[in-house]
């Protein structure tokens, strides 16, 4: 019961998370380097599903055709580490 308030009370202090929001990557190797430093300077402040939605959501155009053929989401989490 108390870790789960403590989790909870975390979770409520938290920064809204538009302010974390992705840039978008299209998948071209330019776009790549600004959004990798952009996830892994920002992905210990979300838990690993908060991660994954950001990572859906800033995936455009032929880098969010990519996952589609492996829809394991968490492989591709692992590439950006």
């Amino acid at each position: 019961m108390i870790a789960e308030l403590a989790t909870a009370l975390t979770l409520a202090a938290r920064a809204p998370s538009r302010a974390y929001d992705l840039p978008t990557f299209y998948g071209a190797h330019q776009e790549w380097f600004m959004f990798k430093a952009s996830y892994v300077d920002t992905r210990t402040s979300f838990c690993e599903h908060e991660n994954m939605l950001r990572l859906k959501k800033s995936l455009k155009g032929k880098a969010k055709d990519a996952p589609q053929e492996d829809p394991d989401l968490m492989k591709m989490a692992r590439v950006l580490e």
